[in-house]
């Protein structure tokens, strides 16, 4: 390693903007293309303060006239290391000048994590916003630039494995405050314990999480549950990591055999007071059925406040209620009763006698094939009507009598898309899905409200469609802003062969709850149905809500076309 440098790392401040320095200039700088605070190297015998004063007036034509000693970084790149003093500055004086480093320009600080930032820098950056006392960061990256590990104070930071859609490790690992703020796809597990009632039910031992956990505080969850961290060993691990989290929050010492695996489900929830919290999973799921005491558990105290036994099907009331405070969904209750024994992840099905390989069913084959999302355009109108018009004219879904024309469609398409997104799902080059937000009221006050819609294609139901599109018109809505969701759902009193219930369960697994019911409100097919209205909210309610934007000018639009 090269012998270390010193240098200083300086962030102005005016009217709720920093002063960024996008290094465009020099092609042999290991800051080439990043936007950074201004500074520079010492110059002999000059101390932190003196080195930024000097780098600021050469590099901006400031003078410095209120300046703060904010934290110390080692910064190792490859071969590179650097000791990189960290200021920050709210007085100035003097006008500015051309930087021979780059371009200058004065960045809001909520958007300076949309720029090309190093890894790093985002979460320093986090500490300063936070007015964090004066800290020590160790930041260690690859040569190709990748943060690998990270120390705060001494302490280092956890890391994940950023995986695929199929739980196979990608290469690249992500801090663990970065995957939630970005919506990183991480493995995580979680543990059930369960035991067995005379009357054939089961109860379920819950944890409520600690009050200082920065999600889901206060909340009754899964008996056991953790991350995967980056680097755990390829075999099993899964396994592994559950066995080491029912260890450490509840203290029991299981073996591998007697953790029974019931499958992955992928998870997708934003929460936080900003929505900042984007929880991107894919959970492995384990029951364990051995004898319990709660009163001799061990309980971690960072992690778990408490925990209760509760019967299954009280449990499920109340999820589906919401009348707990609670970070549990309806599918894992699902898995539960079902207990599917889905194979486990790294293990291969056992060959028969004759080696002959199992072929994929059309289902199973399909679930692999990558879906994409997408905005629609008005061109789309006939392909989603296609989807639309077996909905008008066989079921009670859409209370609509007459399939409406290309024309009209298209015309709801463009409608939709003036405020709102209106998505397509795509596999094979052909449209599977869509779904979209509209207007819920009018009126001002109810501009953090939509009313959401879906439709997939009827061959292709239970793939995974639906739940992808929903995911992306959630990620689409936060973007603007919008902070509930209210889906309006035809409702049988009793099933038929024009409707069923399934629309209900679909959203209630997505996190939907029931708000209420309209009787006998719509008539199709010579019969009358309920109307039922359930809703999810993607945010916290603040006294100053951010304002609702037009669909057209997020980012996230952009990079869906």
């Amino acid at each position: 390693m090269k012998a270390p440098e010193l240098s200083t790392l300086c962030y102005i401040e005016k009217d709720g903007k920093y002063l960024m320095l996008h290094r465009v200039v020099k092609d042999k700088d290991v800051n080439k293309g990043k936007w950074i605070g201004v500074g520079g190297h010492f110059e002999e015998g000059e101390s932190p303060e003196e080195c930024v004063l000097r780098e600021v007036k050469e590099e901006t034509g400031y003078t410095l006239t209120s300046f703060h000693y904010r934290g110390q970084l080692t910064f190792i790149c490859g071969d590179e290391m650097e000791y990189i003093s960290v200021f920050t500055a709210d007085g100035f004086t003097g006008e500015p000048i051309a930087c021979d480093e780059g371009v200058l320009e004065w960045i809001p600080k909520e958007e300076i994590r949309k720029l090309n930032l190093w890894e790093g820098d985002k979460l320093f950056l986090q500490l300063l916003s936070e007015d964090h006392p004066f800290f020590s960061m160790k930041l260690v990256y690859s040569e190709d630039g990748e943060l690998r590990q990270v120390a705060v104070d001494g302490k280092p930071l956890e890391f994940f494995d950023v995986i695929d859609e199929n739980g196979e490790k990608t290469g690249k690992v992500k801090e663990r405050s970065l995957a939630h703020r970005e919506g990183t796809l991480h493995a995580t597990v979680h543990i059930w314990v369960r035991r067995k009632r005379q009357d054939g039910s089961f109860d379920l031992l819950l944890q409520k999480r600690s009050s200082t956990k920065d999600s889901y505080a206060g909340c009754f969850d899964i008996s056991a549950a953790g991350h995967v961290d980056a680097g755990e060993p390829a075999t099993d691990h899964y396994r592994q990591a559950a066995l080491r989290e029912l260890s450490e929050e509840l203290g029991i010492r299981a073996e591998a055999e007697q953790l029974h695996y019931m499958g992955k489900r992928r998870v997708h929830h934003i929460s936080g007071k900003d929505h900042s919290f984007i929880d991107e999973e894919l959970s492995y799921v384990f029951i364990y059925e051995e004898t319990v005491n709660e009163n001799e558990l061990t309980l971690q105290a960072s992690e778990v406040e408490s925990v209760r036994w509760t019967e299954y099907r009280e449990l499920r009331k109340a999820v589906a209620v919401n009348s707990i405070k609670h970070c549990i969904y309806m599918e894992e209750l699902d898995m539960l009763q079902e207990a599917s024994g889905e194979e486990e992840p790294g293990q291969k099905a056992e060959a028969s006698k004759h080696d002959i390989p199992i072929q994929e069913t059309a289902g199973e084959e399909e679930k692999r094939k990558e879906v994409r999302i997408r905005t629609a355009t008005k061109a789309d109108a006939p392909a989603l009507l296609n989807i639309y018009a077996p909905y008008v004219e066989q079921t009670a879904i859409t209370f609509e009598y007459e399939v409406p024309s290309v024309e009209e469609f298209a015309g709801r398409i463009e409608h939709i898309l003036e405020k709102y997104p209106y998505l397509v799902a795509e596999a094979e080059g052909e449209i599977v899905g869509y779904a979209y937000a509209g207007t819920f009221k009018a009126r001002a006050a109810y501009d953090w409200s939509v009313e959401t819609t879906i439709y997939v294609n009827q061959k292709k139901k239970r793939m995974g469609i639906g739940g992808k599109l929903y995911a992306a018109l959630e990620e689409a809505l936060h973007a603007q802003h919008i902070l509930n969701l209210n889906a309006c759902i035809g409702y049988p009193q009793n099933e038929d062969e024009y409707l069923t219930k399934d629309s209900e369960k679909f959203h209630q697994k997505l996190g939907y709850r029931l708000v209420g019911t309209f009787h006998d409100s719509g008539y199709k097919f010579g019969r009358w149905y309920d109307m039922i209205w359930m809703e999810k909210m993607l945010g916290e309610h603040t006294e100053s809500p951010a304002s609702v934007i037009p669909f057209s000018e997020t980012e996230w639009a952009a990079s869906h076309r």
